[in-house]
Formats: C-alpha cells, sequence, structure tokens
C-alpha cells in the first residue's frame, strides 16, 4: 500500500500534514483537560489522528473511532498529573497532534497549542473533607517473633480530597507538615503522603497508601507501606528478610471514614 512520507501532503490543501489548529481548556465540573483541534487539510478518508501531551500519545476518554470523528478528546486530570505527562497544579497545559493514515503516523508532531490552566492545589484543597480511621502496625517488640502483635493506631487527615480521578490533600501531624498526592480509578484510590521541610523525610520518604472505596465514596480501606527513597522499607536480621503477609512491620492495613464538618 502506498504511504506518505512524513509531513508531504496527499491532502485537500497543499499544507504539510502536521498543520493543525489546536485547541485545550480545562473543565473543572469533570476535572479533565479537554482537547479539540482542526485539520487545516481536511479530514480525508482512512485518516485519523493521535493526540500528544508533552511529546507522548495520550490516551482518551473517547474511543479512535469518536476521537478521528468528532476531532476531541477528553483526558482526567489524574492521567494528566501522572507519569509520564507530569503535569502540575498551576501548569499550562498544551497539545500535539499527530496525523495518521491507514493507521500509521504520517506526520511529525503538530505545533503545541491550547490556552488549558490546571488548578492551584489551593483550589483543589478547598474542597477536601476530613477523614479519620486507624491503622495497625507490629509492636516493635515482637517484630522477630512467629507471630507477632498487631496494634491499631488512630489517624486522621484533617484535609483531604478523593476526587474524579485525583487524590490532594494538606496537613500537619507530630513528624512536620505533609501534602497527599494521588491518583483514583473508579473505586481504586492509591496515594502518597510526602513530609516538607522535614530533615528527617526527604522526597520520596514517607507512607504510601493504596485502598478501595465503598459506601458511596465514604469510606477508603486498603494496605499502606512505608518507604524510603521511593522504595519499600524492610527489615532484614541475620540473613533474614521479615516482609511477610502479616509479619512486615512497614506494611499493614488502614481504614479511613469521610467526616462531614458544617
Amino acid at each position: 500500500m502506498e504511504t506518505r512520507e512524513l509531513n508531504t501532503c496527499k491532502c485537500i490543501n497543499a499544507i504539510p500534514s502536521n498543520a493543525f489548529d489546536v485547541f485545550t481548556e480545562y473543565d473543572a465540573t469533570t476535572e479533565s483537560v479537554i482537547i479539540t483541534f482542526n485539520d487545516l487539510n481536511g479530514q480525508q478518508d482512512m485518516e485519523g489522528y493521535y493526540v500528544y501531551l508533552n511529546e507522548h500519545w495520550v490516551h482518551c476518554n473517547e474511543d479512535q473511532e469518536l476521537i478521528n470523528k468528532n476531532m476531541k478528546c477528553t483526558v482526567p486530570l489524574g492521567t494528566v498529573m501522572g507519569t509520564p505527562f507530569d503535569f502540575t497544579y498551576g501548569d499550562l497545559v498544551q497539545a500535539q497532534i499527530a496525523d495518521v493514515f491507514d493507521g500509521r503516523v504520517e506526520s511529525e508532531l503538530s505545533q503545541l497549542g491550547g490556552t488549558a490552566v490546571l488548578p492551584e492545589l489551593a483550589i483543589i484543597i478547598e474542597k477536601a473533607s476530613k477523614w479519620v480511621g486507624s491503622y495497625d502496625q507490629i509492636d516493635s517488640d515482637t517484630v522477630f517473633e512467629a507471630v507477632p502483635t498487631h496494634v491499631t493506631h488512630p489517624m486522621e487527615f484533617e484535609k483531604m480530597y478523593i476526587g474524579e480521578s485525583i487524590v490532594a490533600g494538606e496537613g500537619d501531624d507530630k513528624v512536620g507538615h505533609f501534602k497527599l498526592e494521588g491518583q483514583r480509578d473508579g473505586i481504586n484510590v492509591g496515594f502518597f503522603k510526602q513530609y516538607y521541610g522535614v530533615a528527617t523525610q526527604p522526597m520520596g520518604t514517607g507512607s504510601l497508601y493504596q485502598g478501595d472505596l465503598s459506601g458511596e465514596g465514604m469510606t477508603l480501606t486498603g494496605y499502606y507501606e512505608t518507604m524510603s527513597g521511593g522504595e519499600k522499607m524492610v527489615i532484614e536480621y541475620d540473613g533474614v528478610t521479615y516482609d511477610k503477609e502479616g509479619a512486615d512491620f512497614y506494611k499493614n492495613i488502614f481504614n479511613l471514614s469521610k467526616v462531614f464538618v458544617e
């Protein structure tokens, strides 16, 4: 089958095949970035489009047929802020388009386009709620016993927001000031608790929480892991690693319930 060279034109208009008008906007209601575009060549049979953020192809809420037909791509905020796109609060989000013919990418990426600005963290925190609950941890005096003792401790996040696709929050405890950042996918929720301005808690050191929502989004239960430098901590002693289920000092259960404060 004949294919076009990159950026050559076998099109309606005699301009390069990577010529698009690209627009982005942030929709606060759905917490999504909406990307729309115009093909300045006009669309042909068997022609489609891929959408890119930060030079990485992005999966849209719409299927490929709808993207090709409507020239529209909706991307959840959690995706935009996740790897490999890595946008953050307050960032300008611009997109690029690649021309696709018969399933093959046939143009370099278009020029960046769009004016969407992600909300500042403070705006998200305004929607946060108080969450209270507990977590279990092995009594340090029983770590090396065959059946270690698990102790339940209270826990509280004064300001945590679980949105359509993101998790955000902040607070203070006896260690210092921390922020919560993560993602939601349906009932699955994961977020990281990172301290700031605490010498003993450098970046990548904190707690990773992963759990499931239930009770119409009012309860979150799962496991937490203690991290150091981006890696889960483990106890090793006398050639033995103590990380089996139920005997791991740095992994245990937690549960949280949302509290409405008037």
